[in-house]
Order: C-alpha cells, then sequence, then structure tokens
C-alpha cells in the first residue's frame, strides 16, 4: 500500500460488521453531546424570550437542510396599510455564498421586499413573537425608516446593507454559482452574520388571509463554498425635492464621481419610482466629458433586478458585460410626467411619495457597495419644474417666496451634492493591523533565472485578478550614460500569482534599452516609460505593439536643443486621465511633469518645486480622477507633492516622508486608495527597511490640510522599485506586490515579493 493513499474496502470484505456498529455508536454518542451544546449555547446567547425565539428560528435551521434559509413573514402582524415589518435570521458559519432568492410571497399583499445584512444582533425594542403559517415562532417588528429600521439596537444603522430586492412580478433570481454570488457570514471583511427580511406590506389583510396567515417570505439557497466573484449593490438615492404639477416631462439629475483606479462590471440593475416615474437611467462621463447614457429602465414595470446581457461570460467583460469605468462622473437622471396631478409631488422616501432611486450590482473581486445620495444636506426641499432641469429651491422671508435658482446638479461639491461611502475600506482595515503588528512578512517570491531588475509590476493584467505584468530590464543595469543598443531579449513577464507560476515571456522586439515605469489604463493599454531611449511609449493591451511615443528617442533634454520641452530627459512613469490627456515624470535629470494630450501633443509642463528646493527625481506618479490632483513622488527629498492636474498649482503642502526613507513609488488600490512605497536606502545595512505608507490627504494649499497616513514596515524588501496593491477580499488581507532592481546574490537581477497583510 503506498503512503498517503486510502483504499477503500469493498462491502462485506476485509471489515467486521460488529465493529462497524460500534464504531457508528461510538461516532453517535460523541457527536451528539456536541450538537446538544452547540444548540444549547446557540439559545442562551439572548436575554429575552422574543430574542430567543429568533434563535430558536436558527436552531431548526441548523438541524434542517443547510443549503436553504428561508425568512417569512405572516399577515397576522399587520396593523396599517402601507405597513413595514422585519425579521432576522443569524448566518451559519464564518461564510456561506448565496446562490439564488426564492420569492414565496402573496403579490396582492406585499408590494416588496428586501433582504438586508446586519453587521451585529438586531435588537428590537419593539419585537413581536408571531406563529408563520409553517408553524414556526419567529421575532417581527415594525421596520418603516421612522420607525425600529432594519438593524435596530446596533451601534450604527449604517452597518445594514441591501443584498436583494424584489416586487411584485419578479421570480426567483439565480446568481449563476459558482461564476459569481453574494458572501454572507460572520467573518471579518464580510462582516454579515445576520440577515434581515423587510415586507412592505400594501395593506391590512382579509379575514382569509389572516386565517390563513399570507406571508411575504424568501427562500434563500446557499452553498458553504466561494463564489469566483462577489456580488455587491451600490445605491443611488435621491429625495428632498418637489416635482412641479401638469408637467409632460421633468428629468431630475444626480450626479457624483465614483472613486476607484478601474472598473466595475455590472452584473443586474434595478430602478424604483412610483407613479409619476418614467424612467430612470445612468450616464457615464467619457473623453472629453460627455455623458453617454449606458442603461435606462422603466419604473412602471416590476422593480426587480435585471440581468445585464453576457453577464456571465468567461472573457471578464469582452462578451457584453456592462464594464463601467470609477474615477468619472456617473450621473442618474429620474424622468417624470406630473400631467395628472394638480399640486406638487413630493419626492422622498415613503411609499405615498415619489421617488428616484437606482441599484447597481456589480460582479467583481473585491466587493463594491457604496451608496449616494443626492438632495440637499439641511434638509429642505427643491422644485422641479422644467424639460431642461430647471430646478428651484423656495425659501420665504416675511411673508414672501422667493424662488431661487440653483443647477440640477443640486449644487454643492462636485457630484451634484451626492455623496458616498463604501464600507469596504482596507484602509479601516490596516490601521488596525498596523495597531496590532506593524510589520508584515515575505508571503511569496516571484523569481526565474530570466527575470532582471524590476521597473514596473501591474496587477489585474488582461482583466485576471491572479494576473501579474512585470516590466523588467532582461540582466542589464542602469548607467550614468545611456546604453546604446536595445536589449534584444523579452522585457515583459506574465506571472499567474495564485498558482506561482511564469506564464509567459514577451517583448524583445520592442527596442528598450532601460525599462523603467509601467502603467496600465482604464482601456487596459500599457504606458511604458525608459529612461536610456528618453521616450514615454503607449503599447495595446497585448503589449506587443508600440501605438504612440513622446520625447526625442536618444536625446536628452538639455541646452544642445534649448531645453526644448519637446524632449525628455530619464523619464520616468506616466499617468492617464478620464479626458485621455497622459502626464509623464520627468525625471532623473529633469524636476517636471508633462502634460500632453491624447495624441501625445505637448500641452503644458509642470515644475515641481517646495520651499525654493526642486524635485529630486520625480520617480512615481498617479492621478486622482474625482479629486483632479496629480500624486507625485519626489524621490530623493522624500517627498510627495498633490498637484491640480489642470493648473499644475499646489493644492497642498506635499507630505514629508524622510522619517521612512525615500519615496520610490506611488499606486492606488481598487477603491482609490493611494499608497506609497518608501526604503531607508542610505541607512547602516541594520537600518535598512521598507515601508508601505496609506495616505489619506486633504487637498488644500497650506499647512492646515489635514493627513493621515498609516505606515507598516515590509521585512526583507532588499532593493524596492515599483509595487501593487490589491485588497484580496477572498482571504480578508491587503497584498502588496513589490518589484526590486537586485537580489542578494546578483544585482543585475530582480524579483517581486508578496507580503500579505491578514486583516
Amino acid at each position: 500500500m503506498l503512503k498517503g493513499k486510502v483504499v477503500n474496502h469493498p462491502k462485506g470484505v476485509g471489515r467486521s460488521k460488529g465493529k462497524g456498529k460500534l464504531s457508528l455508536l461510538k461516532f453517535s454518542c460523541f457527536l451528539l453531546p456536541l450538537v446538544f451544546l452547540f444548540v444549547y449555547s446557540v439559545n442562551t446567547t439572548y436575554e429575552n424570550d422574543a430574542l430567543a425565539t429568533m434563535k430558536e428560528s436558527f436552531s431548526s435551521f441548523v438541524m434542517g437542510r443547510e443549503e436553504d434559509m428561508v425568512l417569512t413573514i405572516p399577515s397576522t402582524v399587520i396593523r396599517r396599510d402601507d405597513d413595514y415589518w422585519c425579521t432576522a435570521l443569524p448566518v451559519r458559519g464564518l461564510q456561506q455564498s448565496i446562490k439564488s432568492f426564492v420569492p414565496l410571497a402573496n403579490a396582492s399583499l406585499v408590494h416588496h421586499m428586501f433582504i438586508h445584512t446586519c453587521s451585529e444582533r438586531p435588537v428590537p425594542e419593539h419585537g413581536v413573537k408571531v406563529t408563520t403559517r409553517e408553524g414556526n415562532t419567529i421575532v417581527a417588528w415594525p421596520c418603516k425608516h421612522n420607525e425600529e429600521g432594519t438593524c435596530p439596537g446596533t451601534s450604527q444603522n449604517l452597518k445594514s446593507r441591501l443584498l436583494y430586492a424584489w416586487a411584485n412580478g419578479a421570480e426567483e433570481f439565480d446568481s449563476d454559482f459558482p461564476r459569481q454570488g453574494f458572501v454572507i457570514g460572520s467573518r471579518r471583511g464580510i462582516d454579515a452574520p445576520y440577515l434581515v427580511l423587510q415586507n412592505h406590506f400594501l395593506r391590512a389583510p382579509t379575514e382569509a388571509e389572516e386565517a390563513r396567515k399570507d406571508a411575504g417570505g424568501i427562500q434563500i439557497n446557499l452553498d458553504p463554498m466561494m463564489p469566483e466573484r462577489v456580488l455587491s449593490t451600490n445605491i443611488f438615492l435621491n429625495a428632498n425635492f418637489m416635482l412641479a404639477p401638469r408637467r409632460r416631462k421633468i428629468d431630475v439629475k444626480v450626479k457624483t464621481c465614483v472613486p476607484g483606479s478601474g472598473f466595475l462590471d455590472l452584473y443586474a440593475y434595478r430602478v424604483h419610482a412610483h407613479a409619476f416615474g418614467r424612467n430612470v437611467s445612468l450616464a457615464i462621463a467619457e473623453e472629453g466629458g460627455k455623458m453617454v447614457t449606458l442603461l435606462s429602465g422603466n419604473p412602471q414595470l416590476p422593480h426587480f433586478f435585471n440581468k445585464v446581457k453576457g453577464a456571465n461570460d468567461d472573457d471578464h467583460g469582452d462578451g457584453g458585460v456592462l464594464r463601467l469605468h470609477t474615477g468619472k462622473d456617473w450621473e442618474v437622471t429620474c424622468t417624470y410626467d406630473t400631467t395628472a396631478s394638480d399640486h406638487e409631488v413630493v419626492v422622498g422616501a415613503d411609499h405615498g411619495q415619489e421617488m428616484c432611486n437606482m441599484y447597481l450590482m456589480f460582479a467583481s473581486n473585491q466587493p463594491s457597495e457604496r451608496t449616494f445620495v443626492g438632495g440637499l444636506d439641511d434638509g429642505s426641499f427643491i422644485v422641479a419644474t422644467s424639460p431642461v432641469d430647471e430646478i428651484r429651491s423656495a425659501y420665504k422671508m416675511g411673508g414672501i417666496t422667493h424662488k431661487v435658482e440653483v443647477p440640477s446638479e443640486m449644487a454643492g461639491e462636485k457630484g451634484g451634492g451626492g455623496s458616498g461611502r463604501s464600507r469596504f475600506n482596507p484602509l479601516n482595515f490596516l490601521r488596525k493591523f498596523y495597531s496590532s503588528k506593524g510589520t508584515a512578512r515575505p508571503q511569496a517570491v516571484f523569481f526565474d533565472e530570466d527575470l532582471g531588475q524590476v521597473g514596473g509590476v501591474h496587477l489585474g493584467f488582461g482583466g485576471n485578478p491572479n494576473h501579474m505584468l512585470v516590466f523588467h530590464r532582461a540582466l542589464r543595469m542602469m548607467e550614468v550614460g545611456d546604453h546604446a543598443n536595445p536589449i534584444g531579449r523579452d522585457i515583459f513577464q506574465l506571472w499567474d500569482v495564485k498558482e506561482k507560476r511564469k506564464v509567459e515571456s514577451f517583448g524583445k522586439d520592442l527596442g528598450m534599452k532601460l525599462p523603467h515605469g509601467l502603467t496600465v489604463d482604464r482601456d487596459t493599454n500599457l504606458w511604458l516609460t525608459d529612461v536610456d531611449t528618453q521616450l514615454a511609449y503607449k503599447l495595446d493591451p497585448s503589449g506587443r505593439n508600440v501605438l504612440l511615443t513622446v520625447g526625442v528617442e536618444g536625446v536628452r533634454q538639455g541646452a544642445a536643443n534649448g531645453f526644448d520641452p519637446e524632449y525628455l530627459c530619464r523619464p520616468t512613469e506616466v499617468v492617464v486621465s478620464n479626458s485621455g490627456d497622459f502626464f509623464v515624470t520627468d525625471g532623473y535629470c529633469n524636476s517636471r511633469v508633462v502634460r500632453y494630450d491624447r495624441t501625445g501633443r505637448y500641452l503644458a509642463e509642470f515644475n515641481l518645486t517646495y520651499g525654493g528646493e526642486v524635485a529630486q527625481v520625480p520617480h512615481s506618479i498617479v492621478l486622482d480622477d474625482c479629486a483632479d490632483v496629480l500624486v507625485v513622488a519626489d524621490r530623493e527629498n522624500a517627498l510627495i507633492h498633490f498637484v491640480d492636474a489642470t493648473s499644475g498649482a499646489p493644492r497642498r503642502n506635499p507630505l514629508d516622508l524622510s522619517g521612512v526613507g525615500k519615496v520610490y513609488s506611488v499606486t492606488r488600490d481598487e477603491y482609490g486608495g493611494i499608497y506609497a512605497l518608501c526604503w531607508k536606502r542610505d541607512a547602516v545595512k541594520a537600518e535598512r527597511k521598507t515601508y508601505l505608507v496609506r495616505i489619506e490627504p486633504e487637498y488644500e494649499e497650506g499647512d492646515g490640510a489635514k493627513m493621515d497616513a498609516t505606515v507598516v514596515e515590509l521585512v526583507n524588501s532588499l532593493y524596492p522599485h515599483d509595487f501593487a496593491v490589491s485588497y484580496n477580499f477572498f482571504d480578508h488581507a491587503l497584498d502588496v506586490y513589490v518589484g526590486e532592481t537586485g537580489t542578494a546574490r546578483s544585482p543585475e537581477r530582480g524579483r517581486v515579493v508578496r507580503y500579505r497583510l491578514r486583516l
């Protein structure tokens, strides 16, 4: 018999029946007390009868089929027309995936149903014990928005998040698991240990309905496995305004810049309005700022989630999936017809009021859960009147009503008064990591004999979250002078970081002499710099064809060419804006950022100075699109500059990171968070350390602006040059990939080191 191999005996051969029975008896004797203790511990958690009933419901679920979870609310709880009731169940285990939602509702009685999660145990003050038609006893509580809400008793009601919405006419919603699915459970990073069903009952039940205990409910089908992609929902809500009566068409818009550095794949969407709503649409800004409508829905049709055509294709977005870019303005427009009303129509949050809502369900590797709320912060109403989006705000002064015109986007900050918050901010977890640990050690190393000094690193190449593209120097080293001849070897390596293997190498025909910076834009084009050719390049998404270059090949900017701005001098990195304009940090022998239009035409240059000193090697650059701010690493001065991307003026004083070393690189995560890679290069060997710095700047000129920073030491990072940061939802970790220009044995070789900061 081979060691470690399990051999199953044929039935009746080599196995004692008596021993089998005894083993089963022993196992049963061992298991039953554990089950009893588990159920007992579950039921003794709650302090009162109502909460104990909630746990009893959970106990029956635990002992039943683990792939099903049913939440129902009987009609016996209804007190009036337009009534809202909630009930909850705990989620079994650290994590579960939702495969599908199956509605179980009397459609004539139930207007809509929501499934929410709660990050803490709901503790309703006015919970009542009721018996369902199936004979189960549950706890339900009134949960209209002005009552207890969906997560009563929790420290913040914001810890409730929406998973699913049903309305009359909707059928089973299948998430096409395992391709994607919602993830629930008590594990950190999921923080959804409770599910809450919220029912909106249209009216009081008839005697027959009450006798039958007609109900609104949802069956949730679960799987213990994790999906390939996680589903999450963004919500756009617009309220606190009134619609003028007798108007054929009124468009009301809410706009906001959605933060992020990449894209989101839209899986399904839902629109919601009431009697006067005619259309709800989403538009996103394209190059040049033009808003382009990408999807719309008729709110007079059943309000359920509609899947986007092609959402399940395996090519990560190329087969019809609606890929929405972040870092751009998103605008939701609600269109109304008020010809049937002879008075102003209030748009708010009650069933008796008009509404303007859009729900976007995304399938991605990291959850994206944001709520964008439009309207006036002071709670006053504005009146929408005309087809050209004229919105008026009414203020009463001395008994006289003054009509003051304001923009249709509802004024305020960029985004038209819309604000967004995301529950998934890696910074929140990173702060806790720093306070408890403060250091991270290598978790994996990517290296082979052909990998040279690493210039740039990109994670997610080709839309595959596990593909890492490495831009390297193929055993060539940087010198004071420029190399005369191209490398003539592959300068790209593609790695599968999940399988820890090299997939392919390419790029020897691109004519590179000394690779330096790598950027991948939202359209997956590659942008490179070469400090010896004096060029910045745009390549197609394959990385094999040059589409554009800027600079003059082989000639540094200097006195010989009159410091002509068209020349570059050892450029270091590129960043691309949503308008198509791009910026080049220039470089080892300059102290500026050069701006070009999408065709490569020179537009402007921004000289980087502070306190009378010029930048020393602007080495890396990212763009905060929503703030229109360039974030530039001034390497040798150990500073980070924050520059207005339009004017070039400072948006705030630089951040001094000299305490943690030279600033070699800056990057952003999927949520738009900004990170710096710092190296105490000039310290004695024993104190030569590398640090990850997460920064949260406020963009105000002068010393008054706030700046939060979280620092983590990356142990055994030897010669850091560039890095990539990604939130790993499935392991609840921040993955940091550091590309190095040297190894302990060989200065001409490089490697990529992965640090997994388990949060």
